[in-house]
């Protein structure tokens, strides 16, 4: 399954109260109110990100520092400009290998086991990923060892070798990954609808790429990848924790600020295919249950009517449970998603059932997207929703390591780093209109995905 931008205030489990985070956010005022404008710097003191402060560098690199002079803990992050949406197909999956090759393959520097020894010396953690629209580079350490970590965090960023012998590995590793994932049903049912979904967009291929593509990389191709993708102003670097700012903007600048721009790379113009009328697929597969997901076209991630769509999503997974599973007993699990990617989107009901179950199910969900054509929500159901996605972004602020890749991805993609603060706001102003205006607008002609038993459901 994808992983679109507001995804990011919902996959992190925080195991702390509502009100102990928002209590703990009002305490954290800013001590560090001195270092207002200044040297180029950008301060905000209002809400959650009171705090952060911008820098931007000549060459267009991005650095957001959150101090938080409470913790010990300092998260470092890099956002980066990668992923299918930047792919052709002939490239699928190499944002994604690019990533995992760039901290395993050692640097012109380090080898790979001195890294290892010289980060686990301060007890740091450190990773990489890719998703449809951005990469990631990652490191938390306590702050005794943040030089150290700093130390190598730049030199895997800036020197990496992609070593050949490693880079074969990689290629197994993704190769493993991609057939593990071919026989999840869970996973295999959104591969369908992405491909029937998409057509020939990037993002109707998996993260990881195919057996094809990954198998005919070479290291060549990593690195051209690396230099074009890799460069000062389609970076967003954060650092959130126990840091002086001050000293952080001179290191970065000292090893980053000579770093030439670069031409952005370009994100795929392939049009998306028009739905004129509904689209239904069935792959067969020796399972037990029948796996649906039905889905409809949905606003891109910046669209004025995201947050609107946001509400949707969940208010349809509520209903989709209490309607199949709750009171009808026909689902062994409903719920919806909203993938809110940077380009083309979708909203999708989930479902896994019996086989014989398939088409009062199929029509179940149906008829739940419907209801939002038809009927206004009553202000009891929107009032739940609004809660709960404004307590979504209040819990996913409680480590530094999820504060730095929120705000640090929403700067990148393009919506700032303060909408982590605007997004409460746009959710409490939806009306039921707002959400009958939308569905309405969105919700004319289906994909349907299936995966179930050959010959179990009707074609």
């Amino acid at each position: 399954m994808k992983k679109g931008l507001t995804d990011l205030l919902s996959i992190k489990s925080v195991r702390i109260s509502l009100v102990l985070c928002l209590i703990t956010i009002m305490m954290v005022i800013p001590r560090y109110a001195q270092a207002l404008k200044k040297n180029g710097l950008e301060a905000d003191q209002t809400s959650f990100t009171q705090n952060v402060i911008k820098k931007v560098y000549p060459n267009g690199l991005t650095l957001l520092i959150k101090p938080n002079y409470d913790s010990d803990v300092v998260a470092l992050n890099l956002l980066v400009g990668i992923g299918q949406l930047y792919e052709t197909p002939s490239q699928k999956g190499i944002s994604s290998l690019m990533q995992r090759c760039l901290i395993y393959g050692g640097t012109a520097h380090r080898e790979l086991y001195t890294i290892y020894e010289e980060l686990e010396s301060v007890g740091a953690s450190w990773g990489s990923a890719a998703s449809s629209d951005y990469g990631t580079v990652w490191s938390r350490v306590t702050k005794p060892g943040l030089n150290k970590v700093l130390e190598v965090f730049f030199d895997i960023i800036r020197n990496p070798r992609f070593n050949e012998g490693d880079l074969e590995t990689g290629k197994g590793e993704k190769i493993q990954r991609v057939k593990t994932l071919e026989d999840q049903p869970s996973n295999t049912v959104f591969s369908v609808f992405d491909k029937c979904f998409y057509g020939n967009h990037p993002y109707s291929w998996p993260v990881e790429g195919s057996i094809e593509t990954i198998s005919s990389l070479k290291r060549d191709d990593l690195i051209e990848w690396y230099r074009k993708t890799y460069i000062p102003n389609n970076m967003v670097f954060t650092v959130v924790g126990n840091v002086n700012p001050a000293e952080i903007i001179k290191k970065f600048e000292d090893v980053f600020g000579k770093m030439k721009k670069g031409r952005l790379p370009k994100k795929s113009s392939q049009p998306m295919p028009v739905l004129e009328k509904d689209i239904v697929f069935h792959q067969p597969q020796n399972i037990q249950g029948a796996y649906l997901v039905l889905g409809y076209p949905a606003p891109s991630a910046r669209s004025k009517d995201a947050p609107v769509m946001d509400l949707i999503a969940v208010t349809l997974s509520n209903r989709l449970y209490s309607e199949l599973r709750d009171k009808r007993g026909l689902v062994y699990h409903a719920s919806s998603s909203y993938q809110t990617m940077v380009g083309p989107s979708a909203i999708t009901g989930i479902t896994v059932t019996a086989p014989e179950n398939y088409s009062m199910v199929r029509d179940g969900i149906i008829a739940e997207f419907k209801k939002f054509c038809d009927e206004p929500v009553s202000p009891l159901e929107l009032q739940a929703a609004k809660k709960y996605c404004k307590g979504i972004v209040t819990m996913s602020q409680g480590t530094s390591a999820v504060q730095g890749e929120i705000v640090g991805a929403f700067e990148l993609l393009g919506y700032g780093y303060k909408y982590v603060d605007l997004y409460p706001e746009l959710i409490e102003k939806v009306t039921p209109e707002d959400i009958q205006r939308v569905a309405r607008k969105y919700f004319k002609h289906y994909v349907l995905a299936v995966v179930a038993p050959e010959g179990s459901v009707e074609e």
